[in-house]
Parts: structure tokens; C-alpha cells; sequence
């Protein structure tokens, strides 16, 4: 025989609600955050700005979730978490981030003036860190707008050269020996992207493919003029000037300058 007094809390247990989990906090959620959880991170954290709307860290988590979002390239989503975060009450130096992460959204879209106008404004900050964080990033964004510049020039550049030359492409088939002979290093560099992070395995690609469909003018238009003497340097050069500028274009185009710079400096990994 079961005792009663047993019996009775047994029956309780049975029927008794079950007890609700305690909502996580705002540490518990940032603690937690892992490269494969972005999303439930982002939710979580929404639900705590929900429900702590007055709260202090408000811009802090806004900023947090931002960078979330831009880590996962979500850039939409980022800037308008950003923009809400510069709404929020001032806390901290949280808007200042939000200000900075703002300007890199728009120098990653080569939106220059408004990047270098977020950057200038924070190097007039009173605090002596903001004002070296603004000035430093301000004076990178210009050299990324020099260097955009020039990569649209070279790109124009090629454009006009085989506008000139176009007549002089016949016959494009069969493929010249130049791209023959080359395509099968060039097919290994569009392989070997697949185990490149994206701005390299972009870079790759662009590479691959540029070098192909510029090997394949080239050597058409040498079969057609059969350049000799000084006029087969002239052509050997001029192919070399658009290896060089298609090399540029495609670190450019893809964000690789300050890696270069980093690599240069401090070797590679």
C-alpha cells in the first residue's frame, strides 16, 4: 500500500502546470552566441529588446545583432538595426559604434561619400580613441575611393582597346594556341576557389575567367595581324599592361588591397 500522504503528492505532481522557463537575460544570450546560431541569437535578442525596451544596453544589443548580420553578409538587415540603434537614447559610446559600422556598410558598397562622411565626423569626436578610430578610417576610405577609381579606368581602358580592335578578331575559331596551352592552369586557379573564403574565391574566379577571355582576344587578334619586329613587342606589352590591370581589377573589385598591404607586412600565414 502506497501511503496516502505519498499518493497525494504524487497526484499534484501529475497534474500541476508545468513550471515556465525563465526568459534568458541579455548576457545569457550573448554568451551564447555561436557561428551556426545567428539567427536564434538575433530572435533571442529581439525578444529581450521587446521586452526591455527602456533598458540601458538597448543600442548595445542592436549594435551586437548588427554585427551578427553583417558577419552573415545580411546587409540590409544591419544597416536598419544600425539606424535604429542612432535612435536610441545615448548609452555609452554604443552610437559611436553604430556610427563606424554604418561607414563600413558604405564602403563596402563603395558608397564613398557617405562612409567618409560617417568617418570624418567621428574623427571630430572630444574622446581621443574615436577621434583616432575616425581619422584612420576616413584616410582608408579615401584610398579605397582612389583605388575604385582607377579600377574603373583600367576597366574602361580594356573596353576601348578591343573597341578598336574588334574588326581585327576574326576568326575567333578555333581557339588560339595562347588560350590552349594556358587553360588548364587557368581551370585549377577557378578550382582552387572552391576552398577560398568569398572575396578570394571572387577574386579567383574573376582571374580565371578574365585571363581566358583575354588570352583568347589576344591570340585571335595576333593571328589575324601576325605582328612582327618592334610591332610583336609592342603587342607582348600591351598584353602584359592588361594581365597587369585585369590582376588589379579583380583585387580591387574584391576588397583584397588591405589584405595585400597585411600580407605583404607580416608574410603569409
Amino acid at each position: 500500500m502506497w501511503p496516502a500522504s505519498l499518493l497525494a503528492v504524487l497526484v499534484v505532481s501529475a497534474t500541476a502546470a508545468p513550471v515556465a522557463a525563465a526568459a534568458p537575460g541579455f548576457d545569457d544570450i550573448v554568451s551564447a552566441v555561436t557561428a551556426q546560431n545567428h539567427d536564434d541569437s538575433c530572435a533571442a535578442m529581439q525578444g529581450w529588446l521587446s521586452a526591455h525596451a527602456s533598458d540601458p544596453r538597448a543600442a548595445q544589443g542592436l549594435v551586437w545583432m548588427a554585427r551578427l548580420r553583417t558577419t552573415d553578409r545580411h546587409y540590409a538587415q544591419a544597416r536598419a538595426l544600425l539606424l535604429q540603434a542612432l535612435r536610441e537614447p545615448p548609452q555609452a559610446e554604443w552610437q559611436l559604434h553604430a556610427k563606424k559600422a554604418l561607414g563600413d556598410l558604405d564602403l563596402e558598397s563603395h558608397r564613398f561619400a557617405p562612409a567618409i562622411a560617417a568617418f570624418d565626423e567621428l574623427a571630430k569626436s572630444p574622446l581621443p580613441l574615436w577621434r583616432y578610430v575616425g581619422s584612420n578610417a576616413a584616410e582608408n576610405a579615401r584610398g579605397e575611393q582612389s583605388r575604385f577609381r582607377i579600377m574603373l579606368g583600367l576597366l574602361a581602358a580594356l573596353l576601348l582597346l578591343w573597341v578598336f580592335r574588334v574588326r581585327a578578331l576574326r576568326p575567333l575559331f578555333p581557339p588560339p594556341m595562347e588560350l590552349v596551352y594556358a587553360l588548364p592552369v587557368l581551370l585549377l586557379v577557378v578550382l582552387a576557389a572552391g576552398s577560398q573564403e568569398e572575396p578570394e574565391a571572387h577574386a579567383l574566379v574573376t582571374l580565371g575567367a578574365g585571363s581566358a577571355v583575354l588570352l583568347w582576344l589576344n591570340g585571335a587578334w595576333a593571328r589575324a595581324q601576325k605582328p612582327r619586329g618592334r610591332a610583336r613587342w609592342a603587342y607582348l606589352l600591351v598584353g602584359a599592361l592588361q594581365a597587369g590591370a585585369m590582376l588589379y581589377c579583380a583585387m580591387i573589385g574584391n576588397g583584397l588591397w588591405e589584405k595585400l598591404k597585411d600580407t605583404i607586412a607580416i608574410g603569409a600565414e
